[in-house]
């Protein structure tokens, strides 16, 4: 089964015409195309092309996740590293919405894509209108980025970040003999680290509920509950437990992050 619209080595999309790209897309597209999708398309690829240049790899347009049915606009596999995009093509801002989408789109992959299991994954929302934002690079424990925002102008400098992040990271873990836990990269002052972690625990909060859901909708099968409102009860009840425990959690953070400051 094909997973992705189009997909090719990064230094063909570069060669390959856009026409070319826009026709394999559409060809592979199930549903009639409309003009906002096709206009989509092209600046993508138009973005793509000027922001590669200097990158070897594989790129996939609207790639399948198997098991989920979603489709991701754009993977990038540079350096071992997946690059998740998610395109709001025009949109003058970041909105909390798309952020979301594409950290769901990574989760996904994480779990149900064999291929991503071991792999560090660094969503991306571009937002073609926005501002340029200063990011900073966070990780969670599973080698999973905290979302990235760019414009698609600096998405060349973006990936050449994390690149160079990762590679320090993997570097000064082999040379003390430690293994990459997951945390924020070195700052040069010790409150910002603390910030940072701080920061990073507390975004983890709302990935925990969620894998957790996920996990209870496995569970709820398991248990051979057959009907559905027998199902939905046990779920609500597993989730109202699941919820509990998370908020408990972020009120154990909040108090210590509290009791942290000066």
């Amino acid at each position: 089964m094909r997973r992705a619209y189009y997909q090719n080595n990064i230094s063909t999309f570069l060669n390959d015409d856009q026409e070319k790209i826009l026709g394999e897309l559409t060809s592979n597209h199930n549903f009639d195309l409309d003009i906002k999708q096709r206009d989509s398309w092209l600046e993508q690829i138009k973005n793509l092309k000027g922001q590669l240049l200097n990158f070897n790899g594989k790129i996939f347009f609207e790639f399948i996740i198997p098991r989920m049915g979603k489709r991701v606009d754009t993977i990038l596999l540079i350096d071992d590293i997946v690059f998740v995009l998610e395109y709001k093509v025009r949109s003058p801002n970041y909105d909390r919405q798309a952020k979301d989408q594409v950290l769901d789109y990574t989760l996904d992959l994480k779990n149900f894509h064999e291929g991503s299991h071991f792999k560090y994954i660094v969503p991306i929302l571009i937002s073609t209108l926005a501002p340029t934002y200063q990011n900073i690079i966070i990780w969670y424990d599973d080698k999973i980025a905290q979302p990235l925002l760019s414009n698609g102008l600096d998405l060349s400098t973006l990936i050449d970040n994390v690149i160079k992040e990762i590679k320090c990271t993997n570097s000064c873990a082999a040379a003390s003999g430690s293994k990459h836990n997951g945390l924020a990269p070195l700052m040069t002052n010790n409150g910002q680290k603390v910030a940072i972690n701080q920061r990073q625990q507390l975004s983890k909060l709302p990935r925990l509920y969620t894998k957790g859901i996920l996990s209870m909708k496995f569970l709820v099968l398991m248990l051979g509950l057959k009907t559905l409102p027998i199902q939905l009860t046990a779920f609500l009840i597993l989730s109202s437990i699941l919820k509990h425990r998370t908020e408990n959690r972020f009120a154990l953070l909040l108090e210590s992050q509290v009791q942290a400051r000066p």
